[in-house]
């Protein structure tokens, strides 16, 4: 068998139960939302919520569990292999979840007759989940290194969606800080800086995810 193929089963299950049903549970909790909720504006608002919100809070919080968890540490690490490879193949399974929930979840909609096309259509549907997704995955795979621990990483990208949540307005306002507003895509659709707002949070995504790999590099930190 190839060998990126055997590392990257090797990632998928070696990964604690958890990190694929938590996500999964909160698609059941949202999908019975849009059950309930079917036929009123609540269920596009939730609708709304799940994509641009949800799901990059749990991917962000999962990607900080990516590699510093994982209880073979010292043997992966003993593995001639370059940085940005081993992040990537930890990375890919969140990705892959996050890409099946958004679809599922659109898809499952769709046969509920919960009229989504308000979010706009396919392609502008899938940027509301991915960019924030793509920021907040970068970002937690960089804070659990920058602090030495998935879970200070997971807490950290968790108070980075609280803040944004709550200082929605002064993110939205502020020249700099809506740049990086998570959320852009839902409250102010309409803005023509919405496509700036969206290139911001892949570009931060990368530049994490670059930074990310360099710490990676100073493996007895972790060990």
């Amino acid at each position: 068998m190839n060998a990126s193929l055997v590392t990257l089963r090797y990632a998928v299950f070696s990964r604690r139960a958890d990190q694929y049903w938590f996500p999964a549970a909160f698609l059941a909790l949202f999908l019975i939302m849009l059950v309930i909720l079917r036929g009123s504006v609540n269920a596009f608002t939730a609708a709304q919520a799940y994509l641009a919100a949800i799901i990059p809070m749990l991917a962000g919080i999962l990607s900080a569990y990516a590699v510093l968890d994982d209880p073979a540490l010292e043997l992966m690490f003993a593995t001639p292999r370059p940085s940005w490879r081993l992040l990537l193949e930890r990375l890919a399974p969140i990705f892959l979840v996050s890409l099946l929930t958004a679809l599922g979840f659109q898809g499952t909609a769709a046969g509920l007759q919960v009229d989504l096309s308000g979010l706009g259509n396919f392609i502008v549907t899938q940027l509301i989940w991915f960019c924030p997704t793509a920021a907040l995955m970068g970002l937690g795979s960089l804070l659990a290194f920058v602090l030495a621990a998935p879970t200070g990483g997971a807490l950290a990208v968790g108070g980075v969606w609280i803040a944004q949540v709550i200082l929605r307005g002064w993110f939205l306002t502020h020249p700099l800080a809506r740049h990086v507003y998570l959320f852009y895509s839902i409250h102010v659709p309409e803005d023509p800086f919405l496509p700036v707002n969206q290139l911001s949070l892949v570009g931060l995504g990368v530049f994490c995810l670059i930074a990310a790999c360099w710490l990676l590099d100073r493996q007895e930190r972790y060990i």
